[in-house]
């Protein structure tokens, strides 16, 4: 799961100065995911792909409206791939 330390980075942030908001957006990215793809909090701490996901939404919402179609691309492509993953694991497969 992403750090706020690790999105500090990834925004590149030095300041503690919007910590607070960070962590909300970070805290929003959990239910945003296991709506998007059925992958409750506890099954996201053991997701390698999480973070980077992670990473990208609190960039995209950080960013007050950023939108980049290569970003949105990459956000969509990442939750499908977690929920596939996800639908292999309750099959039985992954």
């Amino acid at each position: 799961m992403l750090t706020l330390e690790k999105a500090k980075l990834f925004l590149r942030v030095d300041t503690d100065f919007e910590d607070e908001l960070i962590t909300g957006l970070i805290a929003s990215t959990v239910p945003y995911i296991e709506t998007a793809t059925g992958l409750d909090a506890e099954s996201q701490a053991t997701e390698p792909l999480i973070d980077t996901v992670q990473s990208f939404l609190v960039m995209s919402w950080y960013e007050r409206g950023y939108s980049d179609t290569s970003v949105d691309k990459a956000i969509d492509s990442l939750l499908k791939t977690i929920k596939a993953k996800a639908a292999l694991r309750c099959n039985g497969e992954g």
